[in-house]
Order: C-alpha cells, then sequence, then structure tokens
C-alpha cells in the first residue's frame, strides 16, 4: 500500500489529505478509495470494478468501465447504488510488493438475491491469516441473467464461447479488475484462487469454460453450485408475458426499472422450487485444468429461519402435534 495507509493506521502523521485515525487510504489504478482498520484488518467496502448503470439500457448492457475519480472515494460503508463493486479486506500493513495469495468470493442467492458486503462473505478471516479476500457483487434476476435478442456482447467474443450472461460479465470484469488493482491491496495477481458458493459456484464453474478469462483464475473452490433444474429456456413466454413484449433488447430498454423488477417479482413466484433463471447450457468438460476443489456445504441453511422451523417439523414424532 502507501504511507497514507500507513498513517490511517496509526503510523506517520497525518496531513490536510490523509484519512482519520481507523481508516486508510489506497491508490488503484481508478482512484483512491478510503477504508477502515479494524484488528488489523483494512476493509475497503463498495470499490466500483464497473461503471453503475442508471438506465435501464444500461441495466441490460455489458459492463461499462469505471471513469476515474479525483479524490479518495468513501469505502468505509456499504454504500447500496454501487451494484458493480467489490469489498476488499487485506492485512493493514500489507504493501504492493507483498504479493499475497487472493480469494475472490462469488456469492450466491438462486440469481436473484444477496451482496458481496454481507457480513456472510467479508474476508476478516482470511486478512488475518495474510491473505487478500475480494467479495463480488454483481447483477442479478433478468437484469443479470435473462438474454435478449439484439443485445449488445462482447468484441473480444470467440466462436467457442458459451452463451453470454451480464452476471456472468459482472464477475468477469471483477476478476479483471483484481488482475490490474490487487497489487495496491498487497495482493498477487498471480495467485488468484475463485470460491464460490450455489449460484456463486455456479458462476465460477461457468467461467472456468470461458476463453476470455484464461489468467485470471488459478486455482478454484466450488460449494454447493447451483444451476438450474429446469433449463430456463423453457420460460421464454413466462418472462416475455411479464414483461408485456418480445424478449429483445429494444423491449426492455424502453420500460422503466421499477416495472422490469415487478415483473421479476411476478415471474419467480412460478418457480418456488427452482432457479427462476440461471446459466445454460453448463458445459462441464470445458472447464479449463486448474487445480480444482468441488464439495457441498453443511448445514447451508441452518441459519436461516425458514429452516429452522422445517428442521422441528422434521424431527417432530409421527402423530404429535407441534404442543404435543
Amino acid at each position: 500500500m502507501t504511507d497514507a495507509v500507513a498513517g490511517g493506521a496509526g503510523g506517520p502523521g497525518r496531513g490536510p489529505g490523509d484519512p482519520a485515525p481507523g481508516q486508510v487510504t489506497v491508490s488503484t489504478p481508478d482512484g483512491d478509495v478510503t477504508g477502515t482498520v479494524r484488528d488489523g484488518v483494512a476493509t475497503f467496502r463498495g470499490v466500483p470494478y464497473a461503471a453503475q448503470p442508471r438506465t435501464t439500457a444500461q441495466w441490460f448492457s455489458l459492463p461499462r468501465p469505471v471513469t476515474p475519480w479525483s479524490g479518495a472515494l468513501d469505502c468505509t460503508t456499504r454504500v447500496d447504488d454501487r451494484r458493480l463493486s467489490v469489498t476488499v479486506s487485506t492485512p493493514a500493513d500489507a504493501r504492493p510488493g507483498d504479493r499475497l495469495p487472493v480469494v475472490v468470493f462469488v456469492h450466491g442467492g438462486r440469481y436473484e438475491s444477496g451482496h458481496g458486503d454481507g457480513p456472510w462473505y467479508r474476508g476478516q478471516a482470511f486478512a488475518r491469516d495474510r491473505g487478500v479476500s475480494v467479495s463480488v457483487t454483481y447483477r442479478l434476476r433478468f437484469e443479470g441473467f435473462l438474454p435478449l435478442r439484439g443485445e449488445e456482447v462482447p468484441e473480444d467474443l470467440g466462436p467457442d464461447e458459451p452463451p453470454v450472461y451480464r452476471g456472468a460479465e459482472d464477475v468477469l470484469a471483477a476478476f479483471r479488475w483484481v488482475r490490474r488493482s490487487i497489487t495496491a491491496f498487497g495482493g498477487d495477481p498471480d495467485a488468484v484462487t475463485a470460491a464460490g458458493q450455489s449460484a456463486g459456484g455456479a458462476l465460477v464453474s461457468w467461467l472456468l469454460t470461458v476463453p476470455r478469462s484464461e489468467g485470471l483464475i488459478h486455482r478454484a473452490v466450488i460449494m454447493s453450485q447451483g444451476f438450474p433444474r429446469v433449463a430456463w429456456t423453457r420460460r421464454r413466454a413466462a418472462a416475455a408475458a411479464v414483461l408485456g413484449g418480445p424478449l429483445t433488447a429494444a423491449h426492455v430498454a424502453g420500460l422503466p426499472m421499477t416495472r422490469v423488477r415487478r415483473a421479476y417479482r411476478w415471474f419467480s413466484r412460478l418457480y418456488p422450487t427452482d432457479c427462476a433463471l440461471g446459466l445454460h447450457p453448463y458445459r462441464p468438460e470445458r472447464v479449463r485444468p486448474v487445480p480444482l476443489v468441488v464439495g457441498t456445504m453443511h448445514d447451508e441453511f441452518v441459519r436461516m429461519p425458514a429452516a429452522r422451523l422445517a428442521d422441528r417439523a422434521w424431527r417432530r414424532p409421527a402423530g404429535r402435534s407441534p404442543g404435543g
């Protein structure tokens, strides 16, 4: 990192532009970011890896490059409107030459919920063990995973590529951000482990079949990857019905985002036991040969109220009432 980092953590004296006590500033290729320091860990929340979509057309377009900023961007708290962002946790004393191992975590949530800055996904434990953690926030629901006719495709799309999903392109953009920016946080861009759970695990698997991710992911840990059990392509008619027209980029771009998000709520209720949308088709034979661990989560939902109710019902002896 920089001397400003040390100043924020209790090192050299602060000047007019230095961070406040308990804060830390790092210079990235896009601009300075200010995070917090606690228990020897520096955390930066909501660091943009792509430009934030503002219009419906932008929400349904490929991720756009960040416009570099002047001054220090406040990354001390979660900012809800930074959907295309990462949260970074790193040792507070890390320096650009340290080349610490990096873990990039992609959250789950059935392709419709979740945030990389949630308390489940922040990587303070990795940072305390001298690693750098990056958790990714990406587009969800129709915005991330509804393919449209006539939509924008990457310029470098190869002939043997799987279908393009904007949510997957967001995660790919985040790995590209790691490649060019993580040294500022003390990380090694040549030692990146991709990790994901549920839909996030599927996204990591998917990116390992995408030739454009070559050199960005060096090993992977995939937990309870979640692909739709039924190909979402069988649901085109339902998606078109709730959106009130053809599944084209031109039609959807003309809708207010409030209308799009309300339409997804109607659509998702039709498929309560499966992912309403998701990556398809998945070709595991195309996974790039990197060191890989694939497994399932134990007690994945034990802290969720619905799971606790289901557990109590399952364990209740037959013939007994809840109060019996």
